[in-house]
């Protein structure tokens, strides 16, 4: 939790953590100069009361940011898991196991988030459901508190996908926001959130909703201390900061934030589709060049389409020689008329490359143009001179578009073994023209 000021809020925060937190957690207060005894009021609390098993208080000399400040008390975090939260927010009750299910549930979140007043896009109650069902949540939350645990019970296990999460409490696996960098320091108040999760979705993590936490958040309070020029000035700084980061990512706003994500649909709220609980972990299949041709056809939920260039339906826009995704990820890599576009020297790291994302047991299936399919047809007299062109050198006119490598079964199967992979064998039924061979990335070996 990062202060700044705003002691009245941060007490009711706080009393609401102690009084709904069903687990045990650790609490990290990260002071950024406040001048209203925050400090001196938090250095009174015990450090260890009910399910709160410690305290840790790191004060700046001046205010560092939001994001700077996250990063210290990041540091310092003990726990498998890590909670941001803001000062300005009422918890229900059972609010951290609820989020935790979440998280342990689905194997490919990055991030679990609340349902909430205040909170935004797909988090937001009022936008999702209408006007609240109380007016003010009253000095000691009772209103408040009175319909969370009602609407916990209401949407009991449900949630929902989202392309963004607000940081205003977001539960993260601790070493996972580690690896990511924490949260980048030149969103140093604002646009934090947005950045983290363009990146976990980049990374291939998905982001939730957990629909049973209702929150209420009351909203920008430390800004509020700002004359309304000096806010805007700040939040300009960041969102700056952030489209300078990402102009080259070449995806628009609404694609990044706003459009529908793929929900999953059970009909209990009319005006609400889909944040029924899978029943199933959900795999992990990149498609590698998806281009215009994706895999499973345009917007399969069952895919995440991943190209060098952007097009109509590209997701994820980057390097396929640098994927950007961790280590034994995916369950299923599929790269499309992607192999022939590198030069043979290149090949033996791409290959490597797929693989490192690959769990183990995993597969990987690569689809070019066969070189000796097409020799022999043209030997024959099947094909003519052109259609040999097109396929073994690429029909486009763009350099990107050309073939620098051509490949038979033999010698895509020596470098894919010499990549790592095993169990090597070409699919029979796809079109003769077309080399098909699926490789599998070689299982941990078995504990003794």
């Amino acid at each position: 939790m990062v202060t700044w000021n705003n002691l009245a809020h941060t007490r009711r925060c706080l009393a609401a953590l102690e009084a709904h937190t069903d687990a045990p957690y650790e609490l990290i207060v990260v002071d950024n100069a406040s001048g209203d005894g925050t400090v001196d009021w938090v250095r009174t609390l015990p450090r260890a009361q009910g399910l709160r098993r410690g305290l840790v208080l790191l004060t700046n000399p001046e205010n560092r940011g939001f994001a700077p400040a996250v990063n210290q008390g990041l540091a310092a975090a003990g726990g498998e898991t890590v909670c941001l939260l803001n000062n300005d927010l009422l918890l229900p009750p059972g609010w951290l196991s609820r989020l935790h299910r979440q998280l342990d549930l689905l194997p490919d979140a990055g991030a679990v988030g609340p349902l909430g007043s205040g909170l935004g896009a797909k988090q937001d109650y009022v936008v999702a459901y209408g006007p609240l069902p109380y007016l003010d949540p009253g000095n000691d939350g009772a209103a408040f508190t009175a319909f969370a645990r009602a609407w916990a019970e209401t949407a009991a296990g449900t949630f929902t996908e989202a392309k963004s999460l607000s940081g205003a409490c977001l539960l993260m696996r601790t070493a996972l926001l580690r690896a990511m960098g924490g949260l980048d320091p030149g969103c140093r108040l604002g646009a934090d959130d947005a950045d983290l999760s363009l990146r976990l979705r980049l990374a291939g993590y998905r982001l939730y909703v957990a629909e049973d936490v209702f929150v209420h958040h009351f909203g920008h309070a430390s800004f509020a201390r700002l004359n309304p020029a000096a806010e805007a000035a700040v939040a300009q700084e960041a969102w700056d900061h952030f489209n300078r980061k990402w102009q080259g990512l070449g995806v628009d706003w609404e694609t990044l934030f706003v459009n529908e994500v793929r929900w999953h649909y059970d009909g209990r709220f009319r005006n609400r589709r889909g944040y029924a609980p899978l029943t199933r972990p959900p795999r992990i299949r990149l498609d590698l060049g998806s281009g215009t041709q994706p895999a499973g056809g345009a917007g399969n939920p069952d895919w995440i389409h991943c190209d060098g260039r952007l097009g109509p339906c590209v997701e994820v826009v980057c390097d396929l020689r640098a994927l950007p995704f961790p280590d034994d990820h995916a369950d299923v890599v599929r790269a499309s008329h992607v192999l022939e576009h590198f030069a043979p020297a290149e090949v033996p790291a791409v290959l490597q490359e797929w693989g490192r994302v690959l769990k183990p047991g995993g597969v990987l299936t690569v689809i070019t143009p066969d070189l000796a399919h097409t020799c022999r047809a043209y030997t024959a007299g099947q094909v003519s001179a052109g259609a040999v062109t097109a396929n073994l050198l690429g029909a486009g006119e763009d350099a990107p578009d050309l073939h620098r490598s051509l490949w038979d079964t033999v010698s895509l199967t020596v470098v894919l073994q010499q990549a790592g992979f095993a169990a090597i064998r070409r699919d029979p039924a796809y079109p003769a023209w077309q080399l098909k061979l699926d490789a599998r990335k070689p299982p941990l070996p078995a504990v003794p």
